[in-house]
């Protein structure tokens, strides 16, 4: 599903770039982003306030040229 969300931004919407964050502490999400050609721009410290404690938040960025070059290495695995 992620795959295909990013190719309707790239390819019909035509997006340069899209953003992501993640709680630094959800692993399963920060694997998602970067199994999908996503790079970690960047940590924001004590970002979120989850009712008990304040928790990084993992910030990432893809852009168009690399999600042409990270769907290639996705359909090849798919194949």
């Amino acid at each position: 599903m992620g795959a295909s969300a990013l190719s309707h931004a790239f390819a019909t919407l035509r997006l340069h770039k899209v953003c992501g964050e993640a709680l630094a502490g959800n692993m399963a999400s920060c694997r998602f982003h970067l199994s999908l050609g996503f790079r970690q721009e960047g940590m924001l410290i004590d970002e979120h306030f989850d009712g008990d404690a304040y928790q990084d938040v993992v910030r990432f960025g893809l852009l168009a040229a690399e999600w042409q070059a990270s769907r290639e290495v996705i359909d090849a695995e798919e194949s």
